[in-house]
């Protein structure tokens, strides 16, 4: 805390890090104190890429003197959505919310998300340990299976990915044909020098993969992935839709190229020139 107060600077990035109820806990108990939202230990943070956690209802008043108290008034916020934006500028009915979409896919202005190459063989994939729907999730495998006849490889991204695969019967009859991969950057950054398509549920997974130039077709299991597929045209389906893996794969499905909100991008980093 007394590192943060001495700041000049204090930037908050992450995702989920917006709720309508921050007297419930979740990630904003910032001391023990019961009344923490009305006495944050910290002032003047600035927003980078921070998103709302869920579709939620109204905003309580608690977390609108929390955020008020909470966030800078004379610098301008960067949040990841839409939707985002809209709560927060009823929230705090100030004009310094702007949409940027997420900082990690900055990189990606006009860039074509549609699958380019048909003779990929090798498929890499991703599941999310805290979001478990094991008929969605098999059926995904199922179809991975499949349509790539070489190498498929499965990259735990999250702590508890690798024990949820193996907990579904898909893994367990077809586990001779899935590599799982060592949980270490280093790996996956190798194994996407190779011709390979990527599937799956993370959303920064997928995200990378496109940053890479890697085909990528993101299955969103939350808000983040629909709301900036909405916004940036993120190549994604939802959950429950896996029949629409194979459309994709024989290219029966077409995305517009990404767009950034270029503007507000602009606007949040020329704020530290």
């Amino acid at each position: 805390y007394r590192i943060i107060r001495e700041s000049e600077y204090v930037f908050l990035g992450g995702t989920n890090l917006l709720y309508s109820h921050v007297e419930s806990g979740m990630n904003w108990l910032l001391s023990r104190n019961r009344f923490f939202y009305a006495f944050p230990k910290i002032k003047n943070v600035i927003l980078l890429g921070v998103g709302y956690a869920k579709y939620d209802g109204p905003m309580s008043w608690k977390s609108k003197l929390f955020y008020n108290k909470l966030l800078s008034r004379t610098h301008l916020h960067s949040v990841r959505d839409s939707y985002t934006k809209n709560k927060m500028n009823d929230i705090l009915a100030r004009d310094n919310i702007l949409n940027t979409s997420c900082p990690t896919t900055w990189s990606l202005h006009g860039y074509d998300p549609n699958r380019k190459k048909r003779n990929i063989k090798n498929c890499l994939f991703m599941l999310t340990d805290y979001s478990k729907d094991s008929a969605c999730d098999e059926n995904m495998i199922t179809a991975i299976l499949g349509l790539y006849t070489d190498k498929i490889y499965f990259f735990p991204q999250g702590i508890a990915d690798e024990e949820y695969l193996k907990s579904l019967d898909v893994y367990k009859k077809n586990k001779a044909r899935i590599n799982i991969l060592e949980r270490d950057i280093n790996v996956l950054n190798n194994v996407l020098l190779d011709d390979i398509n990527y599937i799956g549920t993370r959303l920064h997974g997928g995200i990378m993969c496109l940053s890479r130039g890697v085909d990528s077709l993101i299955i969103s299991v939350d808000n983040r992935a629909i709301e900036i597929a909405n916004d940036i045209n993120l190549p994604t389906i939802k959950r429950g839709q896996e029949s629409r893996i194979t459309e994709w794969h024989d290219m029966r499905i077409k995305f517009k190229n990404i767009e950034l909100p270029i503007d507000s991008i602009r606007k949040w980093t020329n704020q530290w020139r």
